[in-house]
């Protein structure tokens, strides 16, 4: 038989079941009796011919496996069979398919929402080539005060590693800027930028899509000895949005930081840089970093002595990172004793240093750093959310299925096989977590685009996280797809074939006999214990919140306005910069409702600030404490900086214009600086070395009070304040952040300091003006996050349980009626049936919140990392919590409770 045959045949046996044999039986017929004539025409003898053709056709035996072939079509047949059944079952009840579709597709959406996010920003992998082989190379962290602190490795130390090592295949660095001037055709755009080394995209693997690649060439002095400039990689987004994909974009000019560059390649699309926050736009030879800090041709190049930013290392196949950390460490070690230019306490600290090595398999994200531990804890929320939703979904069915016991009953008695009747409805559960799925799609697609842009308001410079839909998130839909519709179809239709025909059959309402539904009420129990699990971390994650806004921050942060500029990246040189902030302080005081401005080199609450070795002079340092490894916050700040942020001084004063170069280096340390070197002595007048050589020792002046400088869960730390007009530029960052305290609200000053700022240098690069208090509630944009995410699903999980508490209780009255007939005809009176329903509900009540305090009680301990200000186990949150959910719960059963009292016994009887 030709096998388009054999296919026509299967294909006929979709739709024409009942003539299957017939129709096999014709057809083998046909082929034998053929095959025979074609025996007999080639003169075989009639007494072989028959047998030669059975043998070649197979005889009864093909026709048997064309049987069994045309039996696994059957159940492809009866599956369509049992999608059109369910398809018509769940269209017959259009409330209950709505109310089970609308459940899931809120948990499923919850689910896919915060599980792209995870796998966003902890799955996913960058890519290159062998990921898994890329390694951070770090010293082991200090820690000082708030910081982990890790000794930055040289560019020596690296080519001595790479050079030395039997188990490094590569090593790179990268140094990242989110805002540099990338001009293109005399328009200039703020743009994020990479300056890499010269082996970075060969250690990635990384191939152009168009051009070439930076090479150790490109990162050496002669780099830009073409007279277009430095060459430089921009990326497949920036080439298609600001050169339409061009082909002929190779050795075009751009300028970035006025410093000339010309373009030798294209990344290909998927490569975003080191930094998943942000697509990098430009990639630039790591020499080149001096340059374009200071914008300027003229600030020469990087030493083998100064830190290359990020080192990577590429370990070669099969290698133990732990065997790599401890052959790195002793070149290490070995480069510091052979570089004799080396400070001899610094050696020494150096020789106490050890390599570590931290999976960059992932890049480097600010956005997976705060939110990690968030982002896991809400897939733990929406976990117990769907499996609510399920449990409502489960006691739904497990109603219907009561409901269906004799239309079950009369098919069994038919000859349908319980295992056929349970796949039926099985199908019909997954059909409805299908739909589920369909409609959950498109809630997590808007879910996840609302987390996103409110996670992204602490970080402006964040522009995108696109949902990818990889294998990752279809796996993750199918399996929860799937398990969704076993989780709670498969107990409601187990117990649906549960019944004997004839029992069954004995009278219509056999089946409102056969119990009370007590899996349906462990379920409700069990809903309940979950949700007073989430609101009570729903209370634990708002007073968190409360407390963060209710915590002295050490300044006053109401009427302050804040922007930030950076005049380098428009050529600006140390001199010209300084003038121009010396202007822009006294235009701004002249503006109408300005109090008073300053300047600060790192803006507080942003999460930036400068680390320097001061010390005090002559102090000796205590047992076991170095002070070549002990660092101390130090912002550079303008003047009445303390008067300004009104940030009190306990003794001494604030910087005025007279602190400038021409004046004697003075300082401003904290109350937290202040205990630890002097131990009650008085710091004024004493002086603070930063153990540098192009900077001279500084005699205190003033001693504030502590404050928050960076976020307001971090405990006081020591801090150093000096004279912005006595440091010079490059010892800082060069971008400046103004600060204007305002008479009225900072939000209306926003046009007129853009404008006066414009007034100066309409070019001048500005950017983040924020108001302080908008700044400090950026910082609590995690918790802010957790306190609203774990408060809807708290609330949506109140409401499923409640719903689910509503159709237990109103299915067991229903099943009651009669009984509730009788004890009304005895003369039980209205009361005392309202408190038999009220007595159900207090049974399964107690029974949820025994088990939900059981449970938040232990879930609240994996979340005491998240917590600010409360115990995990704050006694209130827990009353509260146990008091809401009783409410509900009350409010669900009146209903129930108010039919049951108004059953008419003589109705409830003939009901009977």
């Amino acid at each position: 038989m030709r096998w388009f045959d054999l296919l026509q045949l299967r294909l006929r046996t979709l739709f024409f079941r009942d003539r299957l044999e017939a129709e096999l039986k014709r057809e083998f017929d046909f082929h034998l009796e053929q095959q025979i004539a074609e025996n007999l025409a080639a003169g075989m003898p009639p007494q072989h011919a028959r047998e030669a053709a059975v043998r070649k056709i197979g005889g009864l035996e093909q026709y048997a496996e064309q049987c069994r072939d045309a039996r696994g079509l059957h159940l492809i047949e009866s599956t369509t069979q049992d999608l059109r059944y369910a398809l018509r079952s769940l269209r017959k009840s259009p409330a209950f398919t709505a109310v089970a579709v609308l459940s899931l597709a809120l948990g499923i959406g919850a689910n896919i929402a915060i599980f792209s996010l995870v796998d966003s920003l902890i799955l996913q992998q960058m890519p290159v080539r062998d990921p898994q082989n890329l390694f951070f190379v770090r010293t082991q962290a200090v820690k000082t005060g708030n910081f982990q602190v890790s000794r930055n490795v040289t560019s020596r130390d690296l080519d001595q590693m790479l050079h030395r090592s039997t188990q490094v295949e590569n090593i790179a660095a990268y140094q990242q800027d989110q805002r540099l001037s990338i001009g293109v055709d005399r328009s200039s755009e703020l743009a994020p930028a990479e300056l890499v080394s010269g082996t970075f995209f060969d250690l990635l693997g990384v191939r152009p899509a168009l051009g070439r690649t930076l090479t150790p060439a490109d990162d050496s002095k002669t780099g830009n000895a073409s007279s277009q400039g430095w060459p430089a990689m921009i990326s497949y987004g920036f080439w298609q949005r600001r050169f339409a994909a061009n082909p002929n974009v190779l050795g075009k000019p751009i300028t970035v930081n006025t410093i000339p560059c010309v373009i030798v390649g294209v990344t290909p699309p998927g490569f975003m840089g080191f930094s998943l926050d942000e697509p990098t736009s430009v990639f630039l030879p790591l020499i080149t970093s001096a340059q374009i800090e200071q914008g300027s041709v003229s600030a020469g190049f990087t030493d083998p002595d100064d830190t290359p930013g990020f080192p990577i290392v590429r370990l070669k196949s099969g290698i133990d990172s732990k065997k790599a950390e401890a052959e790195l460490t002793v070149i290490f070690h070995q480069t510091e004793l052979e570089n004799k230019g080396n400070d001899a306490d610094d050696a020494a600290v150096m020789q106490k240093l050890n390599i570590e090595l931290q999976p960059a398999s992932q890049g480097e994200s600010s956005l997976r750093r705060r939110y990690s531990d968030p982002l896991r804890a809400l897939l733990a929320v929406v976990g117990a959310v769907m499996l609510i939703a399920c449990g409502n979904i489960a006691g739904l069915l497990i109603a219907r299925g009561k409901a269906r016991q004799k239309e079950i009953a009369i098919r069994i008695g038919l000859g349908s096989t319980r295992p056929r009747i349970l796949r039926q409805l099985l199908t019909e559960s997954l059909l409805l977590s299908l739909l589920g799925c369909s409609v959950g799609i498109l809630f997590a697609i808007w879910a996840r685009h609302s987390i996103v842009s409110f996670a992204t308001q602490a970080a402006p410079s964040v522009t995108s996280l696109p949902m990818r839909w990889d294998w990752h998130l279809f796996a993750f839909l199918a399996a929860l797809c799937v398990g969704t519709a076993v989780l709670f179809g498969l107990a409601p239709a187990w117990m649906a074939t549960r019944v004997d025909p004839q029992e069954a059959l004995k009278s219509a309402q056999s089946s409102h006999r056969s119990g009370r539904l007590p899996f349906g009420r462990i379920l409700v129990a069990g809903q309940i214990a979950l949700s007073l699990a989430l609101v009570v971390g729903a209370g634990l994650f708002l007073g968190t919140l409360r407390k963060l806004y209710h915590i002295n921050l050490g300044f006053n942060q109401e009427h302050l306005l804040m922007v930030t500029m950076d005049p380098h990246l428009i050529g600006y040189s140390d001199e010209r910069s300084e003038s121009l902030y010396k202007q822009l302080l006294e235009r701004v005081r002249e503006l109408s409702g300005v109090q008073s401005a300053t300047f600060v080199d790192s803006p507080l609450f942003s999460g930036r600030a400068t680390l320097s070795s001061a010390t005090v002079v002559g102090y000796i340092p205590k047992t076991g404490e170095e002070l070549s490894n002990h660092w101390t916050v130090t912002y550079a700040v303008g003047p009445d900086f303390f008067s300004t942020l009104e940030m009190p001084l306990k003794e001494g004063r604030d910087f005025t214009k007279a602190d400038n170069s021409g004046a004697p280096a003075v300082v401003v340390i904290n109350e937290s600086f202040a205990k630890h070197y002097f131990s009650g002595k008085v710091p004024i007048g004493q002086k603070v070395s930063f153990r540098t050589k192009n900077r001279p020792d500084a005699e205190i002046v003033g001693v504030v009070r502590d404050a928050h400088y960076f976020s307001a869960q971090w405990e006081t730390q020591e801090a150093i304040f000096t004279p912005m007009l006595q440091v010079e530029m490059k010892n800082f960052s060069p971008e400046q952040t103004l600060i204007v305290r305002t008479a009225g609200d900072p939000d209306l000053m926003a046009g007129d300091l853009r404008a006066a700022l414009r007034n100066i240098d309409p070019n001048l690069p500005i950017y983040d003006m924020v108001t302080m208090s908008g700044q400090v509630a950026s910082t609590f944009s995690q918790e802010r996050l957790l306190a609203i995410l774990s408060t809807f699903f708290g609330l949506l999980a109140l409401v499923l349980s409640a719903i689910g508490l509503y159709g237990a209780l109103s299915y067991g009255v229903t099943q009651r009626t009669g009984e509730i007939g009788i004890r009304m005809a005895l003369g039980a009176d209205r009361g005392n049936i309202f408190r038999l329903v009220l007595n159900e509900t207090t049974l399964v009540l107690a029974g949820g919140i025994t088990a939900g305090i059981a449970l938040a009680w232990a879930g609240s301990r994996l979340i005491r990392t998240l917590l600010y200000g409360i115990s995990d186990h704050d006694v209130r949150t827990f009353v509260f919590a146990v008091l809401v959910l009783a409410c509900v719960a009350l409010l669900a059963a009146l209903l129930p409770a108010r039919r049951a009292v108004r059953v008419d016994p003589l109705v409830a009887l003939r009901y009977e």
